[in-house]
């Protein structure tokens, strides 16, 4: 698979005007390294990496709009509260950052926030049974990595160098991978707590006393769902 794609490689890779904005470079200068770069009508790589962009983020906004502003519809058809789970997820071991932070805004937060409380196990337990422990795990190695990296990124920085101009352009790139790798893992790690901050907020707004769900069913059935949710947690990742 990797072997037949190699030739569109360069379009799954993160684009290079996004990647200089956050290293403080300029915008225009990397687009002018990019030719047709922010555009979908183009016939070369940017336009793919631009395609690819759009589908992935509509899908989710499709799902956000839904969970939003469809209601009973959306929540209560059966086809959709099994397919919508399984497809947020999918490939989430794979996925890089940069994609999991939309997914988590604008994929998983909108559900968690608008399901309603009789179906939270219908919809919320497939998703954060896998979710919880998944995330769990990756941002304690990713962030174990960065604080290797920035050691050994002192160490380098202590020792004598070649002093060639292709051994100094060789640093800065990796500093900049470093720091684009880390800015994204930061925004990852971020929407993944306001994503628990959520959750944990509606289920205080569903205590004792407060028992009305937003479409007016009984909601003694989304307290199970915060139990499951934290076994799975407990447990780890499913093997």
């Amino acid at each position: 698979m990797q072997a037949s794609l190699a030739p569109i490689a360069d379009a799954f890779k993160i684009d290079p005007v996004e990647k200089a904005l956050r290293v403080g470079g300029d915008r225009e200068v990397a687009k002018k390294s990019d030719e047709d770069a922010g555009t979908i009508a183009g016939t070369n790589i940017p336009a793919l990496r631009y395609w690819l962009r759009s589908i992935r983020e509509g899908c989710y906004m499709i799902t956000s709009l839904a969970a939003q502003h469809v209601g009973h519809t959306f929540w209560y058809n059966t086809q959709l509260s099994t397919v919508v789970p399984q497809a947020l997820n999918s490939n989430l071991d794979v996925m890089e950052d940069r994609h999991l932070k939309i997914l988590l805004k604008h994929g998983v937060a909108p559900l968690v926030v608008h399901c309603p409380l009789a179906l939270r196990s219908t919809w919320l337990l497939p998703i954060m049974s896998t979710l919880l422990p998944l995330m769990h795990g990756r941002l304690s190695s990713r962030w174990g990595q960065i604080v290797a990296n920035t050691t050994a990124a002192v160490n380098r920085s202590g020792s004598s160098s070649d002093g060639t101009d292709t051994h100094h352009h060789l640093q800065q790139q990796q500093l900049s991978d470093e720091v684009v790798d880390e800015t994204l893992l930061r925004e990852a790690t971020r929407e993944y707590v306001t994503l628990l901050v959520k959750a944990s907020d509606r289920q205080v707004a569903v205590a004792p006393g407060n028992c009305s769900s937003n479409d007016g069913s009984n909601t003694a059935a989304g307290g199970p769902f915060f139990v499951a949710a934290a076994a799975a947690l407990r447990q780890g990742p499913a093997t």
